[in-house]
């Protein structure tokens, strides 16, 4: 799903279901490709699951504004979202 609110300036909610038990991934990437943070990565119950992103990186540093991609993935299913960063 995309994430709320979108633009954001503090932080940003990201959810997504997940149909049976699995696991899954959300990895947020800036606009090179490089992976800035990794917000989730284990497994799942079936549901509705969300993460949250504070627009800091792995390190805890905060990230300039502009545009990231989040990516999840999930058993063979894949998917993007863009999202946008305001300071």
């Amino acid at each position: 799903k995309q994430n709320r609110p979108n633009p954001f300036d503090a932080s940003t909610v990201i959810g997504f279901d997940v149909p049976m038990k699995r696991h899954a991934s959300l990895t947020v990437f800036d606009a090179r490709g490089r992976a800035v943070k990794v917000l989730t990565d284990k497994a799942y119950a079936p549901g509705r699951h969300s993460a949250v992103w504070d627009g800091t990186d792995e390190h805890g540093s905060v990230v300039a504004a502009g545009v990231y991609f989040v990516r999840m993935g999930a058993g063979d299913f894949k998917a993007m979202k863009k999202v946008m960063l305001l300071r």
